[in-house]
């Protein structure tokens, strides 16, 4: 059909040059432009993290897929295939959870649900502000506390593992005996000029002395003078701050391939967040409080608990046998089970 000399919009297509026979597939890039490629990234490790941090103001941050994609990539030049793994099967399998109720199929995807997983940082993070302002309940007279330690060139699990130690023994010292409890959480950054591991805490305090407290931090963590803050928060304005995740998604892909192994290798198997004190009897009373949170996910908007799962393979079969189920929209009118083969009533049982 002749279209004047004008290409069909959606129909232009460049290929990509050809793969030369002594590269290998994996390491081979193609140079042509492709429309699902990641914006080229710049040389400088601090251009890099101000290029996502302005992408993130303006609110066009990179989705966590590209995101993931960018760790993954990385992870694998510095030779870390296994802890890319668990990203690249994140998010790939579907399942269908169709309600026994009123019908209501809703479809979801497998998680790997890793600290250092851009695709699973939105629900990890909204799990923390769950139980942030569950524990924040039983703080009464809430200080949220800043602490910072030097940036350090080297970032291992020994820099994570005496950190948590100076923190611990500043909270057995006689300065903090009026600390009735609280709960903490880990952060760090590295913006180009060293790691910057830090701390947010809120105590359940009736005052802390931010003079002393930079006194008697600086000498857990053997320096000659520490930067802290201390700050009331009855307002409850602590959420913010202690809610992040121990590094932000867009920060982390934008980091250099050797950042991302360090941080991944010093973080894997310890913990980022914990209480302590009056709150950390309360932890049989959190653990209700979760699993009432997990048992309103596993409930329906009609009320039903009775599920039926599905692969994608099951569910197009499913719909082949039975049509496209609807979800019952009134409540005078029973709902009606799908009409399954005998043969292949098994199958979905």
């Amino acid at each position: 059909m002749d279209t004047g000399g004008q290409v069909p919009a959606g129909s232009l297509h460049i290929p990509a040059e050809p793969r030369p026979d002594h590269v290998h597939e994996l390491d081979y890039v193609p140079t042509a432009p492709r429309y699902d490629a990641p914006p080229r990234q710049p040389e400088s490790p601090v251009e890099r993290t101000h290029q996502f941090q302005r992408a993130k103001q303006r609110g066009l941050g990179f989705d966590g897929e590209v995101l993931k994609q960018t760790i993954i990539k990385k992870l694998l030049q510095v030779d870390r295939p296994a802890l890319a793994e668990p990203l690249i099967r994140c998010h790939t399998e579907a399942t269908v959870k169709l309600c026994t109720g009123c019908y209501d199929p809703k479809v979801f995807y497998n998680r790997c649900e890793n600290f250092y997983c851009p695709s699973c940082a939105k629900r990890l993070a909204n799990d923390r502000r769950k139980s942030v302002e569950w524990w924040g309940q039983h703080v009464t007279q809430p200080k949220h506390v800043v602490l910072t330690a030097r940036n350090s060139q080297t970032f291992t699990a020994a820099t994570v593992r005496a950190f948590k130690e100076a923190w611990s023994k500043l909270r057995r010292r006689a300065f903090a005996k009026n600390w009735r409890g609280g709960f903490y959480s880990l952060e760090v950054t590295n913006e180009g000029k060293g790691w910057h591991l830090h701390l947010h805490a809120l105590i359940d305090a009736h005052w802390i002395d931010s003079g002393r407290l930079a006194l008697e931090w600086a000498d857990c963590i053997g320096q000659d003078f520490a930067i802290v803050k201390v700050k009331d928060c009855r307002a409850g304005d602590y959420l913010r701050e202690l809610c992040k995740y121990i590094v932000d998604g867009n920060q982390l892909a934008a980091w250099t391939p050797e950042q991302i192994r360090d941080y991944i290798e010093a973080f894997k198997g310890q913990r980022s967040f914990g209480v302590f004190g009056a709150l950390y009897k309360l932890r049989q009373e959190h653990r209700k409080f979760l699993d009432e949170v997990q048992a309103d996910k596993l409930t329906c908007e009609c009320g039903c608990t009775s599920f039926r799962f599905f692969t994608e393979a099951e569910w197009e079969w499913f719909e082949c046998v039975n049509g496209k189920p609807s979800k019952v929209t009134s409540a005078r009118r029973a709902p009606q089970a799908p009409v399954v083969l005998k043969e292949h009533q098994a199958a979905l049982l």
